[in-house]
């Protein structure tokens, strides 16, 4: 019985101890001045980028296939980041990454797709949709 209290002293203590106490916090506090800056704080890419997504998105909608074209062409340096953030800016739409784990070019993606956003990079042929200084969408079929 002793050992059993002991143990549960001692575990209560770890917890403790490795608890940050502003965490505790956090529930208790105004975060609308964190939301502004968590939510730009991840675009690596450029500050143009989600800007950009939100276009694509305004211009599609819910069900559409879109491939997405940028100058990174390796998963772990950038294309990894510019698929997830589509992802989530486009969500509602189906996003077809071009480039995938081990650096694996999928181009059976770029023909199912009904649109290509290309940013920062030169657009493939097919209707223009729209053209931003930085990136293009095109409709495919």
């Amino acid at each position: 019985m002793i050992r059993r209290a002991a143990a549960a002293t001692l575990f209560a203590a770890i917890v403790a101890a490795g608890v940050e106490p502003i965490l505790l916090s956090f529930p208790f506090r105004d975060r609308q001045p964190f939301i502004a800056q968590y939510a730009t704080m991840l675009d690596r890419l450029s500050p143009d980028y989600v800007g950009f997504l939100e276009s694509v998105r305004a211009h599609t909608k819910n069900g559409d296939t879109i491939a997405l074209i940028v100058p990174q062409r390796r998963w772990e340096f950038g294309y990894s980041y510019a698929y997830y953030r589509a992802s989530y800016v486009l969500a509602g739409r189906t996003v077809l990454p071009l480039v995938w784990h081990h650096n694996e070019l999928l181009g059976a993606n770029f023909a199912a797709a009904q649109y290509v956003a290309a940013w920062n990079v030169n657009a493939p042929a097919g209707a223009v949709v729209f053209r931003e200084k930085r990136g293009a969408l095109v409709r495919r079929r």
